[in-house]
């Protein structure tokens, strides 16, 4: 990583007073008429112990390079 990456990345910490945690594969399913409140956050965080292989943006061009800082992980 360059120093001007690591300058422009945002580390994001916050306390948590209240968790739930489900351990799962892919996306949440959710329904849009639930009756669940949606005005709280609600995804995954995925949580793994070695670098995975990197994945594109699907907005990045074919064949565009990864670049070198990102392949030595």
């Amino acid at each position: 990583m360059t120093r001007r990456e690591l300058a422009a990345a945002v580390v994001l910490c916050r306390p948590l007073t209240e968790v739930s945690m489900k351990m799962r594969s892919g996306a949440p399913s959710e329904v849009v008429d639930d009756g669940e409140s949606h005005a709280v956050w609600a995804g995954v965080v995925p949580v793994v112990t070695g670098w995975r292989a990197p994945s594109a943006s699907p907005l990045t061009a074919d064949g565009t390079e990864v670049p070198a800082s990102v392949r030595r992980r």
